[in-house]
């Protein structure tokens, strides 16, 4: 799957910025440690997952290592292209991959979404 990184801003701001170009990982967490290798000291990191097409995405199973993770939904606020804040909902990897339920809520907000 391809994701956008996110980093924090500030240390605990909760506030997400777009970083650096597109990667490619085969679950969230993978692309989510990518990331963090990346990072400043103290800074999180995050992912917003990739949408090339039109529509719902194809289900993607989760592999063993990504089954049961939980993260955070982050949704780009509408008045600041490029940041992503909670979105208050916890999205976790069951019968698919969380980044394609992330692609899917891009729909219900109207915005792009980050986990």
């Amino acid at each position: 799957m391809k994701f956008y990184p996110l980093v924090e801003t500030a240390v605990g701001s909760g506030r997400f910025a777009l970083s650096g170009s597109q990667i490619v990982a085969l679950s969230t967490s993978e692309a989510i440690k990518t990331v963090a290798g990346t990072t400043g000291a103290g800074l999180r990191a995050a992912v917003s997952p990739y949408r090339s097409l039109g529509g719902m995405p194809d289900p993607v199973s989760p592999q063993a290592s990504e089954l049961g993770s939980v993260y955070d939904l982050l949704i780009e606020k509408p008045d600041e292209p490029g940041i992503f804040v909670s979105g208050g909902q916890i999205l976790s990897s069951q019968f698919s991959d969380a980044a394609l339920l992330a692609i899917s809520m891009q729909l219900f907000y109207g915005s792009r979404a980050g986990l």
